[in-house]
C-alpha cells in the first residue's frame, strides 16, 4: 500500500496513486489513438435444467465480486497534482455504473463476431472495464460473453485469471470477501517491484548503464529488412489497409502465403527466393515480467493479479530453411508434391475482408482449415 494514498471514512474510502510508466504509455495510447484495449470473447453454454446464471442480478453480483478481488476493474483515471492517477472508490466496487454491464440479443455467432470486432469503443477515463452478454435467439442455451478491459490495468496473464475466476463465481455462486487494501497492495506499478531496488544507488546505476550498453549493441544488429513486395525496395509500403480496415501485421501472413504459392508455381526465380529468405529474422512481442519482479509480491498473488506487468521482448533468429516441395515449370500441371503448399483463398463468412479471406492448406489429398 506504500504507493496508494487513502481518503474518506470506512466504507467510502477512496484510494489514489499515480500511473506507472507502462500504465502511462497505455493510457496516452488510449487517449490519443483510441487503442490499447483488451477484449475476451467467450462462448458459454448452459447445461439443460441448470439455473440461468446470466440473470441480471446474478451477473451483476458475480461481476462486483470479481471487482472486489481485482479493484482496478472498478477504478477510474483522474488528474491529481497534474498527474494522471488511478482512483479506486470502495463504493464503486459494490455497485455498477450505467454501461458497465450490457445485455443484448443476437441471432447467430456471426453477429457476435461482428459486435466483438467492429463494436464502438465505450471506454473513457471514468470506465476502465465493461462486460457485454449476448444471448442467442437461435439457441437459448448459448451466451457470448465479451469482457472489455483497458490495457493500462491488465495484460494477457491477468485476463486469463480474470475470465477463469469470473466464470467460477458466476457458475458456482461463490461470493468472495476481499480486503481492499491487501488487494491494492498487489496492484502497484511494475517499476516499484524491480528486485534491484534493494541494491545501493551506485549498483543500480551500474546495472542500468550495463543494460543500456547491451540493449544498444543488440539494437545495432537489427537492421530493417525489406522482403516484400519487391526486393529492390520501396520508400513506402502501400497496403490497402484503409479500404479493408486491417493493419500491416495482419496482411503479412497473407503475403507470405502468396509468395509460397508463387514459388511453387515457378513464378519466382531461385535467386529471388534465396534473397528473400537469407536475412535474419527479427521478432518483437510482449513478455511477462511477473516472474522477474519482487518474489514476495509474486508468491503473494502477483503472478495472476489483474494489473499490467509486461514489456517488449526483442529476439533475433537466423534464417530457418523451409522444407518446400518440388517447383513446377511455368504452365505445368499441379502435382501431388507441390499440392502440399497450395494455398486456396476462400471467402470467410465471419469476416468480410477480401484480403483476409479464409485460407486452407492442402496436405496431400486432405484439406485442413487453418
Amino acid at each position: 500500500m506504500a504507493s496508494w494514498s487513502c481518503a474518506g471514512p470506512a466504507g467510502r474510502r477512496v484510494y489514489t496513486r499515480a500511473l506507472g510508466l507502462n500504465e502511462l504509455g497505455f493510457y496516452y495510447d488510449s487517449c490519443i489513438n483510441g487503442t490499447a484495449d483488451t477484449l475476451m470473447h467467450t462462448v458459454v453454454q448452459i447445461s439443460p435444467g441448470a439455473p440461468n446464471c446470466f440473470a441480471p442480478e446474478k451477473l451483476a453480483g458475480a461481476w462486483n465480486s470479481r471487482k472486489a478481488q481485482s479493484p482496478l476493474l472498478g477504478g477510474t483515471v483522474d488528474m491529481h497534482d497534474s498527474l494522471p492517477s488511478l482512483v479506486v472508490g470502495e463504493e464503486h466496487l459494490k455497485t455498477t455504473v450505467p454501461g458497465e454491464i450490457t445485455w443484448a440479443s443476437i441471432s447467430s455467432p456471426e453477429e457476435a463476431a461482428v459486435i466483438a470486432i467492429n463494436g464502438e469503443r465505450k471506454f473513457s477515463e471514468k470506465s476502465l472495464s465493461r462486460i457485454v452478454v449476448l444471448a442467442r435467439t437461435d439457441d437459448a442455451s448459448m451466451y457470448h460473453v465479451l469482457i472489455n478491459v483497458a490495457h493500462l490495468i491488465t495484460d494477457g496473464i491477468a485476463n486469463v485469471s480474470l475470465l477463469k475466476e469470473f466464470l467460477e463465481i458466476l457458475s458456482l455462486g461463490r461470493q468472495s470477501v476481499s480486503d481492499i487494501e491487501a488487494r491494492l497492495s498487489l496492484a502497484v506499478a511494475t517499476e516499484s517491484l524491480v528486485p534491484t531496488l534493494n541494491l545501493s544507488v551506485a549498483k543500480q546505476r551500474w546495472r542500468c548503464a550495463a543494460g543500456q550498453i547491451i540493449a544498444k549493441l543488440q539494437d545495432a544488429k537489427r537492421t530493417a529488412v525489406e522482403r516484400c513486395p519487391d526486393p529492390k525496395g520501396h520508400s513506402q509500403l502501400d497496403y490497402p489497409h484503409d479500404q479493408h480496415g486491417i493493419t500491416v501485421g495482419n496482411a503479412l501472413p497473407v503475403l507470405a502465403r502468396v509468395f509460397c504459392r508463387r514459388y511453387v508455381r515457378g513464378e519466382i526465380s531461385p535467386e529471388e527466393w534465396e534473397e528473400r529468405n537469407s536475412p535474419m529474422y527479427h521478432t518483437v512481442g510482449p513478455i511477462n515480467l511477473r516472474p522477474f519482479l519482487n518474489k514476495a509480491w509474486y508468491q503473494g498473488g502477483g503472478q495472476n493479479n489483474v494489473s499490467v506487468n509486461v514489456a517488449y521482448f526483442y529476439y533475433t533468429l537466423p534464417f530457418t530453411p523451409a522444407s518446400l516441395p518440388r517447383r513446377r515449370r511455368p504452365g505445368a500441371r499441379q502435382t501431388d508434391d507441390s499440392e502440399t503448399l497450395l494455398v486456396a483463398l476462400q471467402h470467410n463468412k465471419d469476416m468480410d475482408i477480401p484480403l483476409l479471406q479464409a485460407s486452407f492448406v492442402l496436405r496431400g489429398r486432405r484439406r485442413t482449415s487453418l
